[in-house]
């Protein structure tokens, strides 16, 4: 069994295999339980992601109620409104968002071709591309004329297995980190976005895989390898799907850009594949300027009630700087940054205490110290590599500030002493930036890395423990 792990992680170590076994098992294991247990709206505005699946499969790409930009949506059928407004006015969700067989409860909706127009602000400005996996289920439900509780039945099976299969191919490709990617996965965010109907499930999913993807192509380079046509077009079709996730991921291109750099100047390529790595880069580039153009107008404060408006926000900022930077840094100082989202089951009657979320992300921290034997290949004292080390923290270090200059200017209403709309779950695919950094030794007992690996599995067994009690 072991041996099978190892060719399908790309291992050589018995324990790190069998413990990234252990934490996909129970990844499996919670995933298939919240898709089966939790309530529909269990999730952040799981209604607005699944209406925004089925209205790109309508054509309603970028449509608003008479001009209004406030007001941005598409069509979908009654019967699916009906679904999801009758699990909304039950509130389950608020107190206890488990509910065994919840597909038993309430009445039959049958798969309707009336349409109407559902406003659905919030979700419009994320590329149609987040969605694909639940648009492909809307798509085939057009033929199969399947009830909305099976439909979204269908989509969350779907992108679970769709987040599943790339996680695996994650951890396979990682050069080194795999046992940190793997607590990283084990994250009850990471697995809720996984399990629900959610722009965040694609879009952590292939940030990771552009970062690991661009390890790899970065290390090849540092030790003069070869890159194949293969290597360059895996890598070009990432990054092109990456950049189309949501915002800020697109900045991760500053990775391709550093990586394309240093790859020049080793000069292991030839004029035909720089060629490539300029064209994705530029495609790249091109799309998400045309993209934010599109939709820079959606106001989706004002779809909460809120006054908003990113010009009025950015001429407050630049006459009262100093009350700008008060309330940046105010922010930054009292924000709950080991919080863990998971879902609207916060407000059960269980939670996880702060003691346990702090180790968690101590055993995050310490597991970049356990690797396979073959971490020695990776070390270098090319100034290339502490150029990329230094330059990945700083990105991550500029995504994280940009995370909230954008709340405060798009959802944050005009003047206030505060940003809004921050959530923890937004830094999750970009966490590998810092993680991801060959150290300079490992642990050579197996107690320290199974007692990392407990640690970092204790939030999901928590969250394990709040799906089997509740019913």
């Amino acid at each position: 069994m072991l041996n099978l792990g190892k060719r399908l992680f790309d291992t050589e170590d018995n324990l790190l295999t069998f413990l990234i076994s252990i934490m996909l098992g129970m990844i499996l294991l919670l995933g298939s339980l919240s898709i089966l247990n939790k309530v529909p709206w269990s999730w952040m505005d799981k209604q607005m992601h699944y209406f925004r699946s089925i209205q790109i499969v309508n054509g309603d790409i970028i449509v608003s109620d008479n001009g209004n930009m406030a007001m941005m949506g598409g069509q979908v059928s009654e019967s699916q409104n009906d679904f999801f407004e009758y699990w909304r006015a039950q509130g389950i969700a608020k107190e206890q968002a488990i509910l065994r067989g919840w597909w038993n409860y309430g009445p039959e909706f049958e798969y309707s071709d009336e349409t109407r127009f559902v406003a659905n602000t919030k979700s419009v400005p994320y590329t149609p591309i987040t969605y694909l996996p639940y648009s492909v289920v809307a798509w085939l439900n057009k033929s199969l004329k399947l009830p909305p509780k099976t439909e979204y039945l269908l989509m969350k099976i779907v992108g679970f297995i769709t987040a599943f299969s790339l996680l695996i191919v994650i951890l396979r490709l990682a050069p080194f980190g795999k046992l940190t990617m793997g607590i990283l996965a084990m994250h009850p965010s990471t697995i809720g976005a996984m399990t629900a109907i959610t722009a965040d499930m694609l879009s952590t999913m292939f940030a990771w895989l552009f970062i690991i993807y661009s390890l790899r192509i970065f290390y090849k380079g540092l030790k003069q390898e070869k890159i194949n046509w293969r290597d360059l077009s895996l890598y070009g079709g990432i990054t092109l799907v990456m950049s189309m996730m949501k915002v800020p991921t697109f900045f991760l291109l500053a990775v391709y850009i550093g990586v394309m750099a240093f790859l020049w100047s080793r000069k292991v390529l030839r004029w035909s594949e720089k060629s490539i790595l300029l064209s994705v880069l530029g495609i790249s580039l091109f799309t998400s300027l045309i993209w934010i153009l599109l939709v820079k107008d959606v106001n989706t404060g004002a779809y909460f009630g809120r006054h908003v408006s990113t010009s009025e926000q950015l001429s407050h900022i630049v006459s009262h700087p100093i009350d700008f930077i008060a309330t940046f840094g105010r922010t930054l100082l009292s924000y709950k940054y080991v919080s863990i989202q998971i879902g609207y089951s916060n407000d059960m009657s269980y939670s996880i205490p702060i003691f346990l979320r702090c180790l968690y992300f101590i055993a995050l921290g310490l597991s970049v110290l356990v690797q396979a034997p073959n971490i020695k290949k990776y070390l270098s004292k090319n100034p290339w590599l502490s150029y990329y080390k230094k330059g990945s923290i700083l990105l991550y270090l500029g995504i994280f500030l940009t995370i909230f200059v954008i709340l405060y200017l798009q959802f944050s209403e005009i003047g206030q002493n505060r940003i809004d709309g921050v959530q923890q779950r937004y830094f999750l695919p970009f966490l590998p930036l810092v993680l991801l950094v060959a150290p300079r030794r490992r642990f050579s007992t197996f107690l320290p890395p199974i007692l990392i690996t407990f640690f970092g599995m204790v939030p999901l067994l928590i969250h394990l423990t709040i799906i089997i009690s509740q019913n």
